[in-house]
């Protein structure tokens, strides 16, 4: 399909509704239009959440948010190994990629962690201790984290309560893995090379349905590199990687164009951007009524 993308919503121009009248226009289908007006942009256009930690031995972090390639905001982490964060709640600003009264969720190693306001001020709220991840993801309703020494796919809710383990792959993967990032479009995790292990998994990403099947891999610019701060950012389809190999975060498609890279950061954990909770039924039957009168159908 072909999209044209204006301030005021979707456009669909004439070869667009040709081809929606000769299909019978589904709830599925209709939020598939909704979500495809974004064009795929090589710009940073959503903000991008990370965490520095520099060592074990001086383990209080920083949070730095970037937009558009450049730093917009940072703070001191409350508590020691905060390392895995998670962006979620509230609703988006209107005309701006950013969240109005979301929180920045972060666990910590060893001890509790804290939630933050988006301007990283600590509300007071604490979760415990959640071992051995050093990076996390959203779907908006739920945390997934992934466990770097069982190798396990753990899910969470919001408040990092443990909800089900939803695969392992085994202590043969143990240190495989690190970073993950949930691909709001494929409903499937995306996870980084860390490669300490067994097992070398450098220079790919890697994708896994929730189930544990490996769905397919994406080659990285460098085939030696591994990192973690892997980030989906759905508002260009577009996954975000921090290789530490380079020190460098980078920008692939999910086909696996290598559309941009950015520096200036180092030892990058956790990554993740705001993710908003999906929309409610009454807003879906809206864009379903839109495009009905948009691209009126007919009957063969």
């Amino acid at each position: 399909m072909i999209f044209t993308h204006r301030q005021a919503g979707v456009n669909l121009n004439q070869k667009s509704c040709k081809l929606m009248k000769y299909r019978s226009l589904n709830l599925t289908f209709a939020i598939l239009c909704v979500v495809a007006h974004k064009e795929l942009s090589q710009a940073q256009t959503s903000e991008l959440y990370m965490i520095y930690s520099p060592n074990v031995i001086s383990p209080y972090g920083n949070t730095y948010v970037y937009q558009g390639g450049h730093l917009v905001r940072s703070w001191n982490h409350a508590n020691p190994y905060e390392v895995a964060p998670a962006v979620a709640g509230g609703t988006v600003v209107a005309g701006q990629a950013a969240l109005e009264g979301g929180t920045v969720r972060q666990a910590a190693l060893y001890n509790p962690g804290t939630e933050y306001t988006l301007a990283g001020v600590p509300t007071g709220t604490h979760y415990g201790a959640i071992a051995n991840t050093y990076d996390a993801a959203s779907d908006g309703n739920s945390i997934y984290g992934w466990n770097l020494v069982t190798a396990s796919l753990v899910r969470y809710d919001l408040n990092w309560h443990v909800q089900a383990t939803l695969f392992s792959l085994g202590a043969g993967y143990s240190y495989t893995y690190m970073g993950i990032a949930y691909d709001l479009q494929n409903n499937s995790v995306w996870l980084s090379p860390w490669s300490t292990g067994s097992i070398d998994s450098r220079g790919r990403l890697y994708d896994y349905s929730l189930d544990g099947h490996l769905l397919g891999t994406l080659s990285l610019a460098n085939p030696l590199s591994t990192g973690n701060g892997l980030a989906y950012d759905p508002a260009d389809n577009t996954l975000w990687f921090f290789n530490w190999t380079d020190q460098r975060y980078e920008q692939y498609s999910t086909a696996g164009q290598l559309l941009g890279t950015m520096t200036g950061m180092s030892r990058i954990y956790g990554a993740e951007f705001a993710i908003v909770p999906e929309p409610s039924a009454l807003a879906l039957l809206g864009a379903v009524l839109i495009l009905r009168r948009r691209c009126p159908l007919r009957r063969n």
